[in-house]
């Protein structure tokens, strides 16, 4: 088990500074950002980073969200928090996230909604599933978890 939570915890500091590189590196990324980008910038990064962690140490990907956190005026902050069931059935967390980002990247709009929210998630869906696109969730507190009232599917 330790090994696990070493293996999670390493990879995910590493990937989630690389993936920031990767975007900013890029001629075709936009010089601001509106929160609706943030799971198609982010999304493949982050989808790479589960199956190469499911296909190293056997464990199955079982949730997670891409967070986008506000600091201050000048400063927000990515991170993720992924979870995955290990043969024996134990979940582990594996949080990683970014060193303090410029608000100068986000449209006025985005840092606007990130200022009122503070904290904007993004599920991260399986990569193994055909799932629909990442879906937003603003909120100023951490989510508790949905019950079935809360569901997004509509009841005949």
């Amino acid at each position: 088990m330790e090994f696990l939570k070493q293996f999670f915890g390493k990879v995910a500091k590493t990937d989630i500074s690389k993936i920031w590189d990767d975007i900013f590196g890029s001629a075709s990324t936009p010089s601001q950002f509106n929160i609706e980008d943030f799971p198609e910038l982010f999304g493949d990064k982050v989808e790479k980073i589960i199956l190469d962690k499911e296909k190293e140490s056997g464990a199955s990907y079982v949730g997670g969200n891409f967070n986008v956190e506000y600091i201050d005026d000048k400063n927000y902050r990515c991170a993720f928090d992924l979870y995955f069931e290990d043969k024996d059935g134990k979940v582990n967390k594996s949080s990683a996230a970014s060193d303090p980002l410029s608000t100068s990247n986000l449209t006025p709009k985005a840092l606007q909604d990130l200022q009122a929210a503070r904290i904007i998630k993004f599920e991260i869906p399986d990569p193994n599933e055909n799932k629909p696109a990442q879906k937003s969730t603003k909120t100023a507190t951490p989510p508790t978890p949905k019950t079935d009232a809360d569901s997004d599917l509509k009841k005949d």
